[in-house]
């Protein structure tokens, strides 16, 4: 993700476009084909569909090390969307099915936390073992507290946006 081009509008390139390539293929080995040995990879053209749009969906993400720099963990953050139509990744939705960012689980040292946007204070809340915290700002605030803290996003959340 941090090495993908940042998302423009006005391309439409940006993470669904990244999302539905990794999702339009898929290596996986093959015991049964006629191509010589067993377990060959092979590719596989797939076509994802979804008959309705889940109320929640999440996005999973690996990272190279436990304890990445700052600026890899800025760019990332610099590419992730706030909202994002999952319209754009797969096939089966007839409108624009908007989705914005609601919590993040991110690492850092040896544990967990969890930044949650709170739509009643209208700011990202911080929580961790000991302390639950605002991160006044906006979403800059945020990527500075992770960049800052080293808090690595792994798993990050979006929730349908209403009157979808």
């Amino acid at each position: 993700l941090r090495t993908s081009q940042p998302p423009h509008p006005d391309t439409g390139v940006g993470p669904e476009h990244m999302l539905k390539q990794a999702y339009e293929t898929d290596d996986r080995p093959c015991t049964k084909c006629s191509q010589g040995a067993n377990n060959v990879n092979i590719r596989f053209d797939c076509k994802r569909t979804l008959a309705r749009p889940p109320v929640v969906f999440s996005l999973a993400m690996n990272w190279e090390t436990a304890e990445a720099p700052a600026a890899d963990i800025l760019a990332t953050l610099a590419r992730l969307p706030l909202v994002m139509d999952l319209n754009r990744v797969f096939a089966g939705l007839e409108k624009p099915t908007l989705y914005r960012l609601r919590s993040m689980w991110c690492w850092y040292g040896k544990h967990y936390v969890l930044i949650v946007y709170n739509p009643r204070i209208r700011q990202f809340v911080l929580f961790d073992d000991q302390s639950v915290k605002a991160i006044g700002g906006g979403w800059a605030a945020v990527e500075n507290k992770c960049a800052n803290g080293g808090l690595q996003p792994h798993v990050v959340f979006y929730e349908l946006c209403p009157d979808q």
